[in-house]
């Protein structure tokens, strides 16, 4: 199911036009809260995501939750049942794409391979929604920023 306003569907529609959008966002204050996450992009991302996700330590994935520290998790389905894994943390930078600033979350050194270098970087696009890119920090991947959109929930059971 689709929650993007009509408004933001066609700024959502393309990679370029999602980076585009992004440009003109402020960071949020806070991750602080749980997210449910939504794919976004070309047809061919909203595809493709989720069938990558299942050969990555995120299968299942559905959002993620930080607490008032800056301290988050990914929250995946497994087995019926919404758990966190892999701990993140939050931090104020510049975005790797436009140099302005984000609120980004990265995962620690000692995280699984496949996310080593990987950071989701967040603007506010409504009160109750973020606009993300996924940036890796590879050679020939630098340039490249996949677009999501994280939707404020009350709390895990709507993740399920």
């Amino acid at each position: 199911m689709t929650t993007v306003d009509a408004n933001d569907l066609p700024a959502l529609s393309g990679i370029r036009s999602a980076q585009a959008l992004f440009a003109g966002l402020s960071p949020p204050a806070s991750l602080s809260g749980c997210w449910r996450a939504e794919f976004v992009g070309p047809g061919w991302l909203r595809r493709l995501a989720p069938l990558g996700m299942r050969v990555s330590p995120l299968y299942g994935w559905r959002g993620k939750r930080f607490d008032a520290e800056g301290q988050g998790l990914n929250l995946v389905r497994r087995r019926g049942r919404i758990q966190g894994l892999i701990p993140m943390s939050q931090e104020a930078r510049a975005s790797r794409l436009d140099g302005r600033p984000v609120l980004a979350s990265r995962y620690a050194a000692a995280a699984p391979w496949l996310l080593r270098g990987v950071a989701d970087e967040f603007r506010q696009l409504r009160p109750d929604c973020l606009l993300g890119l996924m940036t890796i920090d590879r050679p020939g991947l630098r340039g490249l920023a996949l677009p999501f959109l994280l939707h404020r929930v009350a709390d895990e059971s709507s993740l399920a």
